[in-house]
């Protein structure tokens, strides 16, 4: 039987530290969840009001706490208890400082039980669902949704992602199908689906065939010079993180609409239309890019939206792809209505997918006090200029963009020895607090020289698998041995890449799709190697962490 706690990234840290007993048993309990779904999913009349009382329909499954019936109840993946949407104001114990400064997080259920808040009983009132309300007060962390099938964690506060479980979701809509499939025979009667077993001169020409890809990477639409938005575009389909986030409808066009109808009320002014929120427009390209069409679409709305939010990116002239990527993950996160200030603790999807934490730390020469800056960053621009001929690798950039560098005279004042000297040299060195799930890389390939912006046609060799650990700030601190190999891993995903001169230029990608690699050229999608891909002049690479939790075991 598969395994949860040997999936892919994106599996939760809790899902993850399940035994395998616990583990065995939300896999079964999983199952009968998701049959139940399908069921539901395949004949909705199943729960219908019946007048044959030779074929009583069974009543909606009720909510544990209000008792009324739903038609998409969240079920209890540890006790099986049934829930619906609904919310309601519980009061949690507000925790002192003391008990917050505990070695791990209490359970859901768990918060009453600190003696400091027990002396004071002061709560704050918190607005949970019913899904929600159970997992505080029994502790369970996991509960499915009824009608998408998808794992969510109360811990998290968010839907876990593990191919496995789309598996087992396929598997039992498969059988479903053919459980419930009812055909017509050449008399006319209804008889049962029977499971096809080809002859031997079927199972010869099988043998003789091959195989063809069940799904297909839909191209796009070239609208006037918008290269660089196809080749960031299918980046972003291919990033399990935001395919994730899409596809299970994490971002709602419904209450997005109504948030904003509201935000336009209070404001006095007329609601916008479409490509008024990058947000609902991401989500309808995704949707269309995985409907299994093969013909290719233009996201039209997409780029009206980016065009209203970004005037330096609006008109027909060819634009940066860099930029196009930039301004897209900012207008996400400006869409999502989140505070400007979080950075890397942002819960929108721009920030939960590309975010992560630079250290500048800057030495002085007289008295070795260190100074530290945090940055936050939603990529990193390596670049390309280098003291020897011939090509560069991935990791030379990345050495010299960690590096060690002396700042001059007067370009630092040392806090500490401010009385000795106004002035004094001092060394600066960047490094990587906290790393972001999706590493975005920009080679410099566009640098200003003399007067005109000339084109930087080095080679950079990269690997499919990068290990980030030797540019943290502990391993420049020498301890990079005692940092867990699997939790500084990341799988190449997408390369884009750029030919010719900036402003008459082209751009295409190379996504990953499970093992194949594809070049994506605006309506033209073909199968290439992964030795072409990496034979590419990159202008940006997009590397994914293979592991988005790291706990006692890999996930």
């Amino acid at each position: 039987m598969a395994d949860l706690s040997h999936t892919n990234a994106g599996v939760c840290a809790h899902l993850h530290a399940c035994s395998s007993d616990e583990i065995k048993d939300l896999q079964a309990r999983y199952r009968k969840v998701i049959n139940w779904c399908i069921r539901e999913a395949l004949d909705p009349t199943t729960y219908a009001p019946s007048k044959n009382p030779k074929t009583p329909k069974r009543p909606l499954p009720k909510c544990h706490h209000c008792h009324i019936a739903s038609p998409r109840p969240s079920v209890c993946l540890q006790c099986d208890i049934i829930s619906c949407r609904k919310s309601i104001v519980i009061k949690r114990p507000i925790r002192s400082p003391d008990s917050a400064r505990g070695t791990s997080r209490a359970p859901p259920g768990a918060a009453a039980s600190s003696s400091s808040d027990k002396g004071k009983g002061k709560a704050r009132k918190v607005v949970v669902d019913h899904p929600g309300a159970h997992a505080r007060a029994s502790g369970h962390m996991f509960s499915v949704d009824g009608l998408t099938g998808a794992i969510y964690c109360h811990q998290c506060e968010d839907f876990v992602y593990a191919e496995i479980i789309d598996t087992w979701r396929n598997r039992a809509l498969r059988t479903m199908e053919e459980r419930s499939d009812i055909s017509v025979d050449e008399h006319g009667k209804r008889v049962k689906f029977k499971v096809w077993k080809p002859t031997p001169e079927e199972k010869a020409v099988l043998n003789r065939s091959t195989p063809v890809r069940c799904h297909s990477i839909r191209p796009l639409l070239n609208l006037s010079q918008t290269c660089f938005l196809s080749a960031i575009l299918q980046a972003f389909f291919h990033n399990p993180l935001l395919k994730q986030y899409f596809l299970s409808e994490s971002h709602s066009r419904r209450g997005c609409e109504a948030r904003r109808a509201g935000k336009a009320r209070e404001d006095g002014v007329a609601l916008g239309g479409v490509g008024e929120c990058m947000g609902c427009e991401m989500d309808t390209a995704f949707i269309e890019a995985y409907t299994g069409e093969g013909t290719p679409f233009g996201p039209t709305a997409l780029l009206l939206s980016m065009w209203k939010a970004s005037s330096e990116l609006a008109g027909h002239e060819q634009q940066d792809a860099h930029a196009f990527f930039l301004a897209a993950l900012n207008q996400l996160h400006v869409h999502s209505g989140n505070d400007d200030t979080k950075h890397v603790h942002c819960p929108c999807i721009a920030h939960r997918a590309f975010a992560g934490t630079l250290l500048s730390t800057v030495t002085c020469a007289s008295c070795g006090a260190q100074t530290h800056t945090e940055d936050p960053i939603l990529d990193i621009s390596l670049s390309l200029q280098s003291s020897h001929a011939g090509p560069l690798t991935l990791g030379e950039c990345f050495r010299r963009y960690t590096a060690e560098e002396t700042l001059s005279d007067k370009a630092y004042t040392c806090a500490r020895c401010r009385a000795v000297s106004s002035g004094t040299s001092a060394t600066k060195q960047l490094s990587f607090k906290q790393l972001p799930k999706t590493l975005a890389i920009q080679l410099k390939r566009f640098e200003q020289n003399s007067s005109n912006l000339a084109k930087v046609e080095t080679m950079v060799t990269f690997p499919t698998e990068l290990d980030m650990r030797p540019y943290m700030h502990d391993a420049i601190n020498g301890q990079e041995d005692q940092l867990p190999r699997e939790m500084y891993r990341y799988q190449l995903s997408t390369v884009v890449t750029h030919e010719g001169k900036l402003d008459n230029g082209h751009y295409w990608a190379n996504v990953r799709s499970g093992c194949e690699w594809f070049q994506c050229d605006d309506e033209k999608v073909t199968s290439t190697s992964l030795a072409q891909v990496l034979n590419q002049k990159a202008y940006m690479l997009f590397y994914v962490k293979t592991s988005i939790a790291y706990g006692s075991g890999q996930v």
